[in-house]
C-alpha cells in the first residue's frame, strides 16, 4: 500500500514555471464631452518571456491599458495595478506571486 501511495504522489508532482502575468487595475479616463472618471480595466495577460525589464513591463501595460469597453476620449493614468505572476505545469496554472504598482502616468510619456 505504501508503494501505491508513493506512486500516486510522484505521478502528480510537477514543477511550476512562471509563464504569464495577469494585469488588473483602475484606469483614469478623460470622458467624451469633458470630465474625468475611473473604471476597472478588463484584465489582460502578458507573456513573461517577452518582458525584458521593469521599463518594458510598464510600456506593455500602457499599450494594453483599456476602458473595459466603456468608450472614452483617452486614458490618463492607471492606479493600483495588480500584477499576478501565473505559473504553469502539466497539472495546470496557478498564481504564484502578486505585486502592486501604485500608479502609471501616461501624461508626457513616450
Amino acid at each position: 500500500m505504501k508503494n501505491l501511495t508513493k506512486l500516486k504522489q510522484e505521478k502528480y508532482q510537477a514543477e511550476f514555471k512562471p509563464t504569464h502575468l495577469r494585469i488588473n487595475g483602475t484606469a483614469i479616463l478623460n470622458l467624451w464631452g469633458g470630465g474625468q472618471g475611473e473604471i476597472q480595466m478588463h484584465c489582460f495577460y502578458l507573456v513573461l518571456e517577452n518582458i525584458k525589464d521593469k521599463q518594458d513591463l510598464i510600456s506593455q501595460i500602457k499599450e494594453n491599458a483599456n476602458d473595459h469597453g466603456f468608450g472614452c476620449e483617452s486614458i490618463d493614468s492607471l492606479r493600483k495595478v495588480s500584477v499576478e505572476v501565473l505559473s504553469t505545469s502539466a497539472l495546470g496554472t496557478l498564481c504564484t506571486d502578486i505585486f502592486t504598482i501604485q500608479e502609471i502616468n501616461f501624461i508626457n510619456s513616450n
